[in-house]
C-alpha cells in the first residue's frame, strides 16, 4: 500500500474508512454499555420532572415492589432453600427489578435492599437516603 504521487486509491480508502467506522461502532456500544450500567445502578440522572399524572413512590411501596421480586427470584432460583439473601443487585440484574422502580419521589438515588429468606419466610429490608428499615444489615 505504498502512495503514490496520485494519493489513495479507492481501495485504501475503504479499507480505511472501514476500520475508523469498525471503531466507531466498538465505541457506541461500549458507551452504551456504560451508560446503561450508571442507570441501573441509579446514578445516572436524567433530569426528568414529575408529570402530573405520576404517583409519589413511598418506601412502603419499594419494600412492596422488592418483596414481589424476591419471591419471584426465590421461586425461580432457590424453592425449597430456607435461608438466603437475594439483593436488590442481583434482582436488578436478572431483571426481575428496575433501578428506576426502587427510587423514592423524594430523592435522586435508588435504594439497595435485600429480601431474607429464614426458615423459608421473607423479610424486605431496604437503605435509602433518608430512610433505612429497622434491622438493615450491610
Amino acid at each position: 500500500m505504498g502512495l503514490n504521487k496520485h494519493g489513495w486509491s479507492m481501495k485504501e480508502m475503504i479499507l480505511f474508512s472501514s476500520i475508523l467506522f469498525a471503531f466507531l461502532l466498538v465505541a457506541i456500544f461500549y458507551i452504551m454499555r456504560l451508560y446503561h450500567g450508571l442507570e441501573q445502578k441509579g446514578i445516572v440522572n436524567d433530569n426528568t420532572t414529575m408529570k402530573q399524572d405520576e404517583k409519589e413512590v413511598t418506601y412502603s411501596e419499594i419494600e412492596d415492589l422488592i418483596l414481589q421480586a424476591g419471591l419471584d427470584y426465590y421461586n425461580e432460583y432457590y424453592d425449597n432453600v430456607l435461608d438466603i439473601k437475594i439483593t436488590t443487585e442481583k434482582m436488578i440484574r436478572h431483571s426481575y427489578l428496575h433501578s428506576k422502580d426502587i427510587r423514592p419521589s423524594n430523592e435522586n438515588k435508588a435504594c439497595k435492599g435485600y429480601v431474607e429468606f429464614i426458615d423459608g419466610e421473607p423479610s424486605v429490608y431496604i437503605k435509602c437516603l433518608n430512610y433505612q428499615t429497622l434491622g438493615y444489615e450491610e
